[in-house]
């Protein structure tokens, strides 16, 4: 029964998260996702700075896909491994601003040292989309 309870809490918990990520989404407040998810991680050191390190991903790549290089500037000051962190399907920040046609974007990764020869999953690299 006490197992139960434990799993019952944890469901919650989780339903709670996304709940909290979904509302920040829609509220556009992006920065907030970052602290929100470092927050719930568990009290293990390695396992916050690994749900960081997801989270300011994902960041990167949204905010190369929305062309605000201020922003990719700023996450790549902080985090230089950044420039070739990749999505789900292996795409770079530099895949996702050469798809658009972000100039300013693309230019700032290149700065920061972004390979133009990465490919993503189906083995595309921005010299050849």
């Amino acid at each position: 029964m006490k197992g139960r309870k434990k799993e019952r809490k944890k469901i919650v918990g989780t339903e709670t998260l996304a709940f909290l990520l979904i509302s920040l989404i829609k509220e556009n407040t992006f920065h907030q996702i970052n602290q929100v998810i470092v927050m719930s991680s568990g009290s293990g050191n390695s396992k916050e700075k690994e749900k960081a390190r997801v989270s300011r991903t994902s960041l990167i790549l949204w905010h190369a896909h929305q062309n605000d290089a201020a922003a990719v500037r700023k996450l790549l000051q902080e985090d230089p491994s950044l420039v070739n962190a990749t999505d789900y399907d292996n795409r770079t920040p530099l895949h996702v601003a050469s798809l658009h046609g972000w100039i300013d974007v693309a230019n700032c990764l290149l700065e920061f040292g972004a390979d133009v020869n990465a490919q993503d999953r189906w083995k595309n690299t921005v010299r050849n989309p």
